[in-house]
């Protein structure tokens, strides 16, 4: 515990946690838009479908993976500053729990930007007239966003320790967002991993031929990349 409030207390001096909390909020106000214009046009469509329409492709195909690459890229960033590594790694901590906690850090982080749109999402729903409680399908399908985004955010955490230059993981990260645009609009997206947080959620999809497979996939690829990573970085000589 002493290890996890350490690292957070490394990020206070960021925004990391104010866009955590704040960058949801982008999309819900796209969403009231989207859900003030076609409610003219479909008059039956609820607060709860009409918000969740008009934001969530937005959400979870470019905010929450440009949060991931900027949480990423920050904590990675603190380290290999000044060499800040030789400094870490001489603690008499365990380079494993180290290494769990770091990340531990950033799935908190991706927890916080979620509940936080699901909060907001709930609120302004009900401020649009929604009744009922929140549709148990937008609270699966956030729990699929989380499961299938972890090879993404394994392999940018990867990228962000190995390597001093931040362009690096920066510009992996915006090609594989930018191509998820654009490839998941196609048949093709099952093959393209890191797309499927956002065909995930697509509508009509089942889930034991189709859904689960893919969960399946994204956690043997987050398996071997974070197997990968931890041997290595536990095997990481202090120079």
């Amino acid at each position: 515990m002493k290890l996890f409030k350490s690292e957070l207390l490394k990020l206070k001096n960021t925004s990391i946690f104010t866009l955590a909390l704040c960058i949801p909020t982008l999309s819900i106000l796209i969403g009231i838009k989207f859900f003030g214009v076609i409610k003219k046009n479909a008059p039956n469509l609820t607060p709860w479908e009409g918000l969740y329409s008009g934001s969530a492709t937005f959400f979870i195909g470019i905010l929450l993976p440009m949060f991931i690459i900027y949480a990423t890229v920050t904590m990675g960033k603190i380290e290999n500053t000044n060499n800040c590594w030789k400094q870490v790694l001489c603690m008499p901590i365990k380079k494993i729990d180290l290494y769990i906690t770091k990340y531990l850090v950033l799935i908190s982080l991706l927890v916080i930007c979620l509940v936080s749109y699901l909060v907001q999402y709930g609120v302004v729903a009900y401020t649009l007239g929604a009744t009922g409680f929140i549709p148990k399908d937008i609270f699966i399908n956030t729990t699929y966003v989380f499961l299938a985004a972890q090879p993404f955010i394994a392999l940018l955490f990867f990228l962000s320790n190995r390597f001093n230059s931040i362009s690096i993981p920066l510009v992996i990260g915006m090609l594989f967002t930018l191509s998820s645009l654009m490839i998941v609009q196609s048949k093709y997206w099952i093959y393209a991993p890191w797309t499927y947080a956002m065909g995930i959620c697509a509508e009509g999809l089942n889930f034991t031929k189709e859904i689960f497979p893919l969960l399946t996939v994204s956690l043997v690829l987050f398996l071997i990349i974070f197997s990968f990573d931890i041997i290595s970085f536990n095997k990481k000589d202090i120079i």
